[in-house]
This record gives structure tokens, C-alpha cells and sequence, in this order.
């Protein structure tokens, strides 16, 4: 009897390898549904985020931000490796798309996009962050 339960016991322990290593081939995972995911290396961390990917230096500062804004539109933040504000690509509190560009003491020194009334804008700040020159496309 000991015989048949041992032989048995091997066979679906076969069985259930075979059928593993043929789930291990299959490459695509489908969907993962997760709050969100921690990539790490020694470059530093990626978080993905419903919403919004975080790239950390090795420093725990923040280099790199794209997410989804308040009002629903997109935006690319980038820093120094301080962890400063250096630039801002997305879309403004009007819709309007816009760039900015800031100082290593995080003040706006440049500004490029749309405007309150949908026209083209284009403005320098000093180093303190004072508007210095401003252009607008309107006609």
C-alpha cells in the first residue's frame, strides 16, 4: 500500500511541475492591478502611481515627475539632483498649455504658452523672480 501512495504522490507531483513550467513560458501577465509599483536600482527609485510616474535620485530626491494635474490634464515636472524645481511642461489653470523655467533658488525666470485670452505669451523673469520682459501674440 505504501507503494501506491508513494507512486502516486510522485505522479501529481510531476503532474503539477509539468503544469508549472509550462505556466512559466507564458510572457504576458495581463492586467496587474495595484495601488502602485516600486522599481529600484542603484540609480535610484520609479514609482508608478495611478496617475503619475515619480523618478527619486539615489538621494531620495525627486529628478522627474509626469502626472495628471488637478484639473485633469498632464504635466512634466523636472528637478536638480537637490531635489529644485527646474522646469514645468503642461497645461495651465485655463487649458492652456505652457512651459516654465525656474532658478536653483526655484524662482521663475522664463515663461512660454498661452495666455488669458487664448493668445501666445512670452514673459523673462529676473533672478528673483521679477517680470523683467513680456510679449504677446496678439495682433
Amino acid at each position: 500500500m505504501k507503494q501506491y501512495f508513494t507512486g502516486f504522490f510522485t505522479a501529481v507531483c510531476l503532474t503539477a511541475s509539468v503544469f508549472l513550467f509550462m505556466g512559466s513560458q507564458i510572457k504576458n501577465l495581463g492586467d496587474i492591478d495595484a495601488d502602485s509599483i516600486k522599481l529600484t536600482s542603484e540609480l535610484g527609485t520609479t514609482y508608478l502611481l495611478a496617475g503619475g510616474i515619480i523618478l527619486e535620485n539615489k538621494d531620495g530626491n525627486h529628478v522627474l515627475t509626469v502626472a495628471i494635474g488637478d484639473g485633469g490634464g498632464g504635466h512634466l515636472t523636472t528637478f536638480n539632483a537637490d531635489g529644485k524645481k527646474m522646469s514645468y511642461l503642461g497645461t495651465g489653470e485655463g487649458g492652456g498649455g505652457h512651459l516654465e523655467t525656474f532658478n536653483v533658488h526655484e524662482k521663475m525666470t522664463g515663461y512660454f504658452g498661452t495666455g488669458e485670452n487664448n493668445d501666445g505669451v512670452a514673459i523673462l523673469f529676473d533672478r528673483y523672480g521679477d517680470e523683467g520682459w513680456t510679449a504677446s501674440g496678439k495682433q
